[in-house]
């Protein structure tokens, strides 16, 4: 999609440059390239929009790793745990295992190279 709308304000503004006079030509052109740099704007605006969410995301998921490490940390402090403390560290163990799991699945899918269409 974005390469068709790329394909088209190029192909408008190739049919824009066509004019008679110089003076036209030279406004098409400038027409053609403030539509281009409208395109770049709406679209980086699109990516900063993108990555401002992931960094919430990502710091959500920080939050709550520095949670379950402090509260394994205070369980592993204790010089007697009962056994539903053992049972409650290694749950929270298990959740932050799942968590760098997930986390480590959404770098590499975030690594990989964009496909363009």
């Amino acid at each position: 999609m974005k390469k068709f709308i790329f394909v088209l304000i190029l192909a408008v503004a190739s049919f824009w440059s066509k004019p008679v006079k110089a003076q036209s030509t030279y406004q098409a052109q400038r027409d053609s390239i403030q539509a281009l740099f409208t395109y770049v704007l709406i679209e980086l605006d699109s990516v900063m929009g993108k990555n401002i969410e992931l960094t919430k995301q990502l710091s959500k998921q920080s939050s709550e790793m520095a949670k379950l490490k402090m509260e394994v940390e205070n369980l592993l402090k204790k010089k007697s745990e009962t056994a539903s403390e053992i049972a409650k560290t290694k749950k929270l163990l298990s959740d932050q295992t799942a968590l760098i799991e997930k986390l480590e699945a959404e770098i590499k899918r975030l690594s990989q190279p964009k496909k363009t269409q």
